[in-house]
C-alpha cells in the first residue's frame, strides 16, 4: 500500500533521488511541473526523482502522482528551495594604492561575478557549484576623493550577494597634538 501523501524537500541545486519501492504491480508516475521529473526505473523498480536547479529567488513546489491503470494511488509533495550562494559580505576597504582581497564563495549551482565600476575587478568571473576562491582587485586611486563600488554574485539573472567596496583617495594627515606641544615649549 502506498502512503496517502508524502513530502520531500530539496536544496536549490539540481537533485536526483532514487526512492526504493516494493510493489507487486506495474505503477506509473507523473509530475505537474516542468522542473520536476519522475519515472519508474526499469531495472530496480525504484521511483527516480530529478529536480532541475532552482535559479529563481524563491522556493517552488510540485506534485508527483502515482497511479495504477489510471487510478490514483498516492501523491508526493515536493518543495525545492531557491539555490543558495554564501560568502563574506562585509565592506572591503582598500587604501588608495592597488590591492587585492581573496574571499571564499560556496554555491549550490553555477554563478557569475561582476563589478559596478571599471576600477574594480573580480576573478574568476564565473564558476560552478562548490567552493571557489574569488580575487577582488582595486586599481590605484589617484584622486583626492574616496570611491565606492560593488561586487555582485548572481545565480541566473538574480543578484544573490552584493559586496560593498570602499577605496580611499589621496590624503594628508597631520598630528596637530604634536604640533601644538612643540609650539608651547
Amino acid at each position: 500500500a502506498w502512503p496517502e501523501m508524502s513530502s520531500l524537500t530539496f536544496n536549490g541545486g539540481g537533485t536526483s533521488l532514487a526512492v526504493p519501492v516494493t510493489s507487486n504491480c506495474s505503477w506509473e508516475c507523473q509530475t505537474d511541473q516542468s522542473w520536476l521529473y519522475a519515472s519508474r526505473s526499469a531495472e530496480s523498480g525504484n521511483l527516480v526523482i530529478i529536480a532541475s536547479e532552482n535559479l529563481w529567488d524563491y522556493a517552488r513546489e510540485g506534485y508527483i502522482t502515482i497511479t495504477l491503470n489510471g487510478e490514483y494511488l498516492a501523491s508526493i509533495y515536493v518543495i525545492q528551495r531557491a539555490a543558495e550562494v554564501s560568502m563574506e559580505t562585509n565592506t572591503l576597504t582598500f587604501e588608495n594604492t592597488a590591492g587585492t582581497y581573496e574571499l571564499t564563495l560556496e554555491s549550490e549551482v553555477s554563478w557569475t561575478a561582476t563589478t559596478s565600476h571599471t576600477w574594480l575587478n573580480v576573478s574568476p568571473s564565473s564558476g560552478s557549484a562548490g567552493e571557489s576562491t574569488l580575487k577582488i582587485t582595486a586599481s590605484a586611486n589617484s584622486s583626492i576623493y574616496d570611491r565606492t563600488g560593488y561586487v555582485y554574485i548572481k545565480i541566473g539573472d538574480i543578484n544573490k550577494v552584493e559586496i560593498p567596496v570602499r577605496q580611499r583617495g589621496l590624503y594628508i594627515e597631520f598630528d596637530l597634538h604634536l604640533l601644538f606641544r612643540d609650539c608651547i615649549h
